[in-house]
């Protein structure tokens, strides 16, 4: 099944188009006006992204593991229109056949969206990729309700990096991921911060993580880590002695870390090679197994030379592997170079890591270097986004080392890492500013630095 276009394909995608577009307009109006625009195009973009990465692995890459979710579901789609009687049999005997509990889990998914899609590989691919821009638009009205004025740059940073939305915009876990990713940030305020919502609110929480585990263990234990660092923080905001914190902190800061740590140990328990014992095992499988395809290639000749490497490594101990954490992240972030393009795809991703490069050393530069890592830890919303990104970050350096993998893995990271730098970067540009003012004698009105709403 190479999933070629068709004269039902286009008819199809023509109007599932049509579908998702009027649905989101009818709901963009219900929106502030100020994001409305941002809703409409975001979701325009994401549908193009989602028809190009199909295309890219059917006519470029010539196949892929997207494809292979969707043979699993086109197989339960004919079955069940013929045998719908035996639904839990069919479930187990096509979906049931190897593979991870991530592959099993996301061929069940597809299966269920491809129901709706009249079995067309493309229409499925719309539907993931609307499904993609819930969580990404999610993630964008997370911040916004508590930083309503900068929406620009934060709709800039979660809907609308080109990297972003096109690598997870496709019948992917990655899709999957962004799309939960999102639900948990906005439950989480809701239930600790808005105060809105909570029931419900709970409910997708604890699916959300559900899903994590199954899909990306390790997202699941990067999100869980920021949002111990994000409570620990909350409360001390909320703690208005000097003595109630110093009494206070340690032992939440106690708490918070253990629960963190058994949450982590549970899901390695549940799965094997995500435990603490099994991380340097892990990380040696993907490694060597993503090294194979730089050299020998998968999926055709234009999948080779986007290999990388950290140097000699050491798996003897935590501190050897964490002592690799800066070039990791700094692989996740900041590479590919452009020098280090071998292909058209790496061509885009280095220029979108050049763009995030220079824009880390604005804010760096605008902030100061001393007061950048202040506001890192003062402000709680960037706390969280730069331990999750951080985390994340290392995790899929440390682990990919093919820049053709790393693309598509990073995705769900990329926006917390820029929502970070957004957020400092709106206190650094105010302060910039002033300080000319003072400095030509002006007498000005200071601008008002962007404030965080708090919740009601």
């Amino acid at each position: 099944m190479n999933n070629y276009l068709t004269g039902v394909d286009f008819i199809l995608i023509l109007l599932y188009l049509l579908l998702l577009i009027a649905i989101g307009y009818r709901f963009s109006r219900k929106l502030p006006l100020a994001i409305q625009g941002y809703f409409v195009k975001g979701l325009l973009l994401k549908l193009a992204c989602g028809l190009g990465f199909a295309w890219v692995y059917v006519y470029y890459y010539g196949g892929g593991d997207t494809q292979m979710y969707f043979r699993g579901a086109s197989a339960f789609y004919k079955a069940f229109f013929s045998e719908g009687r035996r639904f839990v049999a069919l479930w187990d005997n096509y979906l049931l056949l190897g593979g991870s509990e991530a592959t099993l889990f996301t061929k069940r998914f597809t299966a269920v969206i491809n129901l709706f899609s009249f079995n067309s590989f493309w229409a499925c691919t719309l539907l993931f990729a609307a499904l993609s821009f819930i969580g990404l638009w999610l993630l964008f009205l997370s911040f916004y309700r508590l930083y309503p004025k900068l929406h620009k740059p934060l709709a800039i940073v979660t809907l609308f990096i080109p990297g972003v939305v096109f690598w997870s915009s496709g019948i992917m876990k990655d899709s999957l991921c962004m799309l939960f990713v999102g639900i948990i940030v906005y439950a989480v305020q809701n239930v600790f911060l808005i105060n809105k919502q909570k029931i419900l609110s709970i409910v997708l929480l604890l699916s959300g993580f559900y899903v994590l585990v199954y899909l990306k263990a390790y997202i699941a234990i990067a999100m869980l880590l920021a949002i111990a660092f994000y409570a620990l923080l909350s409360l001390k905001a909320n703690l208005k002695s000097t003595t109630a914190k110093v009494l206070v902190m340690p032992v939440a800061t106690v708490i918070m870390g253990g629960i963190a740590v058994l949450m982590m140990n549970q899901i390695g328990a549940a799965f094997e090679r995500y435990s603490l014992e099994n991380l340097a095992e892990t990380a040696q499988t993907y490694q060597g197994y993503h090294e194979r395809i730089s050299v020998a290639g998968r999926g055709g000749a234009n999948r080779t030379g986007s290999g990388y490497t950290l140097g000699d490594m050491d798996y003897s101990s935590p501190s050897a592997i964490l002592a690799k954490a800066p070039l990791a992240i700094n692989v996740t972030f900041f590479r590919p170079y452009v020098w280090e393009v071998s292909n058209p795809v790496m061509l885009l991703s280095a220029l979108e890591s050049l763009a995030i490069l220079l824009f880390t050393i604005q804010v760096i530069r605008k902030s100061g270097f001393t007061n950048f890592f202040k506001n890192v830890f003062a402000i709680k919303e960037v706390l969280f986004c730069f331990s999750f990104a951080l985390v994340f970050g290392f995790a899929v350096g440390f682990t990919s080392y093919n820049f053709g993998a790393l693309v598509r893995y990073k995705a769900p990271c990329v926006p917390f890492y820029l929502i970070g730098l957004v957020l400092i970067h709106s206190i650094a540009v105010p302060k910039t500013q002033n300080l000319a003012r003072k400095n030509r004698l002006v007498r000005r009105p200071p601008m008002q630095t962007p404030t965080r709403i708090q919740p009601s």
